[in-house]
């Protein structure tokens, strides 16, 4: 069990509570990598950086949980199709493999841009009123 972490240690690593973690795990966003009888969970490295990739989607992006599974199991999926891909004994079928992979990634895009233009909405909302208030602060 050398290298594994208990759930304390990654509440302490990542600053996540030990609800959090639980919660994470009973929508299918996280999976420890090791589940004892007793139900003690133990994690991986490569657990952490998934959290770390969960946290990078919510902070920088501001997507929901909903969206950050989506995100996380299409990236999965584009991953498997490209390694399937890789394996195909023919042209056709790696063809098959990689427009299954394109039409993920260009899903994922569009999740994403839609994310943006709404920040920039904001952007610009919070702008003009900047400047609304810049011309306040000079009629004054």
């Amino acid at each position: 069990m050398a290298g594994l972490l208990r759930i304390g240690d990654v509440v302490e690593r990542t600053g996540l509570t030990h609800r959090a973690l639980h919660y994470y795990e009973e929508i299918g966003l996280l999976v420890p990598s090791v589940k004892l009888d007793g139900g003690m969970r133990l994690y991986t490295e490569e657990d952490l950086r998934r959290i770390d990739r969960i946290l990078e989607l919510r902070e920088l992006l501001g997507l929901s949980l909903k969206e950050i599974k989506r995100i996380l199991e299409a990236e999965e999926a584009r991953a498997s199709l490209l390694l399937a891909a890789r394996r195909e004994p023919t042209p056709e079928s790696r063809r098959a493999d990689l427009e299954k992979a394109l039409a993920i990634a260009e899903d994922q895009l569009a999740l994403i841009r839609a994310r943006l233009k709404e920040m920039r909405a904001l952007e610009g909302r919070l702008a003009d009123e900047a400047q609304g208030l810049r011309d306040a602060l000079k009629a004054s």
